[in-house]
């Protein structure tokens, strides 16, 4: 598990608290059960900092879901 959060992120924030780390949860945790190999890595910038707008990523390295199931 990598992470990578911003100097600028403030440390605290409003939000619906449940929901955010309900997200989070369930990102990480399907990140987490389908990479067998490699890495999860969450990453947190600013995007805006008048508006606070919080951009937040995961990504893996694990299985991914196959092109041909989008269509």
């Amino acid at each position: 598990m990598i992470s990578e959060i911003d100097d600028d992120v403030p440390k605290m924030f409003c939000s619906e608290p449940r929901r955010f780390k309900q997200i989070l949860i369930n990102l990480i945790g399907n990140s987490i059960k389908f990479t067998f190999k490699g890495y999860v890595k969450l990453t947190i910038k600013v995007l805006n900092k008048e508006k606070n707008y919080l951009k937040v990523s995961v990504v893996d390295t694990g299985l991914g879901i196959k092109k041909d199931s989008f269509s």
